[in-house]
């Protein structure tokens, strides 16, 4: 199954490129990667849902799961974990399989 390439931005200075979706052929709960924030190194991380879930991090929906087709390309005003502000960016960059 496949998954996202997204690189998000902050006027902040925080940015970076996650990349969540589904490991594997089959969905299981521990297939499901997921973009999280770590505020021991200010930054948004792709872990497995299970892993951010046991060090208690923040979990950010990815903003591209309800465009299949890939129409949305740019996603603002999102609340940027580092500096609280709604001025965190997500841009898609493509599709991983």
């Amino acid at each position: 199954m496949p998954g996202d390439i997204i690189r998000y931005s902050c006027c902040c200075g925080m940015r970076g490129v996650v990349a969540p979706g589904v490991m594997g052929l089959s969905w299981d709960a521990g297939s499901e990667e997921v973009i999280a924030y770590n505020p021991k190194i200010e930054a948004i991380e792709t872990m497995s849902r299970e892993n951010a879930k046991n060090r208690n991090l923040r979990i950010y929906r990815n903003p591209f799961l309800n465009d299949p087709m890939g129409f949305t390309k740019v996603i603002k005003n999102c609340l940027c974990p580092k500096c609280n502000n709604a001025t965190l960016e997500f841009e898609r960059l493509g599709v991983w399989d």
